[in-house]
């Protein structure tokens, strides 16, 4: 891992010299090789677009019975987006919140949090939802965007097919394959926020039947200024490199080889509780991560009528600072099977078996975790797709049945029925029950949360009070039952309409159940106030969201979408119960966004985004409107000149408050520019 930092290194610095003397030679070149034009692409290549996440088979985007939405990777370049993070700001229905510098929280329907629970990200089929909180750290998902083929979002339940923790949603990061990465790619950019960013990837044949690509990626970013609670520093950066490698073994043989290592460092402050005043400490500490990971997958067409897929991966993580130190090791083995057995039917069906050995070191006094676990979880699943009636109406049945050594079995099936009553109309509607397990934190951590002090609202008694959660092995996993109706439609032949609504009622929510007190101390000095975590929680949540796409002209292409979502939640008993989720005034309740693409003479492209998002009463945080801008030259076919500005218009803003660290960040306006260039 360190000689590959070195050598990344080395290479980041050469990078800019590099790009003035391929830009310098760009110019003598006549061969063109420019990436897709967006504006270019008709409603029926938009709707012909290939999804594969909804019923883990290919299928076009207008024949999905699901709430799914694409970012196309030329999509995502022309959104100025430098993270996975970001490019998802402008999907309808996902709530996107920068909570610092190098921190999101990023949520599907409601429950939004420093680690959004509900919701699987996937790359490439590869898990990055950690165990350990239960979330995704998006800071160590450092992907180069060029290579991202698409972005699948699914908003609702999943778990049918993906299986726990899919519950409000799925989003699948998938990349090109390495025959559409031929050739050199350099980017080179700065700004204020983004400081320096340097990506560098190189494709090439091997042989007649394989290719093979290389990347670099660096990037060094600012930190928010702080809008209250703390001065310190919240810039990070990043160093990640990898390859893939796809090739054919024979006419029907397939295999893909791909993997990514990297690094980064997080600056920030975390408070710890005290008893004495002012009841917590701050202390500053950088955060360190690495990791990395190797993938193989074999896909073979036995027939028309039959495909099998077997995939293999591993993967470790590390991270430290001063609260905990942890390190993941993961072995995932998963096959699935297409098969249609009659012309009416087809079914895919699947099992696999995944291990997660991990090691935690308390680093800070207030957080005790076991020091090493390792659980095993063994799945399968079945899905039917039926025509009931050829061209018109298709009734899918599945479900997943899944093991894990926490709570044991978990069945989260699905009914979805397709009825396509006319030409350019579908009517979709599906039932499905989805299942979050436990986390390592929620079953074996000791936190110290904070200290309350003496004689306020919550503590009259003349001593501090410690609240302190315990994990237990009597917690379960947290259920949802949805139901969802979907209309897409195209009125015309220049625009496309989705429309989506939902009701998700869900029980065994987490909650903490407040212990019997004790005196720490010698002489007594505080109080210890356990609080257990519990599943007594309830909650719905329902709402609606909108997708249109709108080709006005000629190289002139509007994304328009709107998010509504209302969320309630409460417990099931009287009693000492508090609500440790907390979701209520978490998530907006209105949210909508447009964007514009547009291709000028030059040529010149200009893309302009702009977000709303309803306030967040849990925070006191107000709604907000912000605009972000890019525009494009490319004064030849393998370069262009670029410069992104985000969040034009307002004052800068508080998105969502951190849990684990000290202080509020405020999201300011930032500008960056650079050169691409590819041959």
């Amino acid at each position: 891992m360190r000689l590959l930092a070195v050598i990344l290194r080395v290479l980041f610095v050469a990078a800019p010299f590099l790009v003035l003397l391929l830009l310098a030679a760009s110019f003598a070149r006549a061969e063109a090789s420019s990436p897709i034009d967006l504006t270019m692409l008709s409603l029926e290549d938009l709707m012909a677009i290939e999804v594969t996440s909804v019923s883990k088979k290919t299928e076009h985007l207008s024949d999905a019975a699901a709430a799914v939405y694409v970012l196309t990777g030329e999509e995502i370049r022309r959104t100025g987006a430098t993270t996975i993070a970001d490019a998802l700001r402008f999907v309808p229905g996902l709530q996107v919140a920068r909570v610092s510098s190098s921190w999101w929280a990023i949520t599907s329907r409601g429950f939004a949090g420093n680690f959004s629970n509900k919701l699987l990200v996937l790359i490439d089929g590869r898990s990055v939802y950690t165990p350990f909180y239960a979330g995704v750290y998006w800071d160590a998902q450092d992907v180069l965007l060029e290579d991202v083929e698409r972005i699948e979002v699914i908003r609702g339940p999943g778990a049918a097919l993906w299986g726990a923790n899919a519950m409000n949603g799925v989003i699948n990061i998938i990349t090109k394959e390495a025959a559409k990465t031929q050739g050199y790619f350099s980017k080179t950019a700065a700004g204020s926020q983004e400081k320096r960013l340097v990506e560098q990837r190189y494709g090439a044949s091997i042989g007649e039947n394989a290719r093979l690509r290389i990347y670099a990626k660096y990037a060094d970013r600012d930190g928010f200024p702080p809008a209250a609670g703390s001065d310190a520093n919240d810039g990070w950066s990043s160093i990640q490199g990898g390859f893939r490698l796809d090739g054919e073994a024979g006419r029907s043989r397939h295999f893909t080889v791909q993997g990514d290592a990297g690094e980064g460092e997080v600056e920030g402050a975390y408070s710890f509780p005290i008893v004495q005043e002012p009841y917590y400490a701050e202390i500053e500490d950088t955060t360190r991560f690495r990791g990395g990971n190797v993938l193989l997958r074999w896909t073979e067409t036995l027939s028309d009528l039959s495909e099998l897929s077997v995939q293999a991966y591993f993967d470790r993580s590390d991270r430290d600072n001063i609260r905990f130190s942890e390190e993941h090791n993961t072995i995932d083995l998963d096959l699935h099977h297409r098969w249609r057995p009659i012309e009416r039917a087809e079914i895919v069906w699947g099992a696999g078996y995944r291990t997660i050995s991990d090691r935690v070191d308390s680093v800070q006094g207030g957080y005790t975790v076991p020091a090493e676990r390792t659980v095993g979880i063994a799945s399968g699943f079945v899905q039917t797709d039926l025509a009931l009636r050829a061209d018109e109406l298709y009734l899918t049945l599945g479900s997943k049945f899944e093991r894990n050594e926490y709570t044991g079995l978990e069945i989260q099936p699905n009914a979805r029925l397709r009825w396509l009553p006319s030409e350019n109309h579908t009517l979709w509607g599906a039932v499905s029950r989805a299942a979050r397990t436990p986390s390592r934190v929620e079953r074996d951590a000791v936190i110290e949360w904070e200290t309350i002090p003496p004689y306020s609202s919550d503590n009259r008694s003349p001593y501090p009070a410690i609240a302190t959660l315990y994990g237990t092995d009597d917690f379960r996993s947290e259920k949802l039952t949805a139901y969802e109706v979907g209309y897409r439609f195209h009125p015309g032949d220049r625009m496309m309409i989705d429309l989506t609504t939902f009701y998700n009622r869900y029980t065994c929510l987490r909650t903490g159940e407040i212990g019997a007190v004790r005196f720490q101390g010698s002489p007594v000095s505080w109080i210890v106030l356990p609080v257990y975590g519990t599943n007594l929680g309830e909650g719905q949540t329902y709402g609606a969201e909108a997708a249109i796409d709108w080709r006005a002209a000629n190289r002139l292409w509007f994304r328009t979408g709107y998010g509504y979502l209302r969320l309630d939640v409460w417990t099931d008993e009287s009693g000492e119960v508090i609500e440790v989720e907390a979701a209520e005034g978490a998530s907006p309740e209105h949210q909508a966004f447009t964007q514009a693409f547009v291709d000028l003479p030059g040529p010149v492209q200009a893309d302009i985004g702009a977000r709303y998002v309803d306030r967040l009463d849990r925070f006191d945080l107000g709604s907000h409107l912000t605009l972000d801008a890019r525009i494009g030259w490319q004064p030849d076919a393998h370069v262009e000149l670029f410069l992104v500005g985000t969040n034009l218009v307002g004052p800068k803003q508080v998105e969502f408050v951190p849990e684990l660290r000290n202080g509020r960040f405020a999201v300011e306006r930032a500008v960056y520019g650079g050169a691409s260039i590819r041959y």
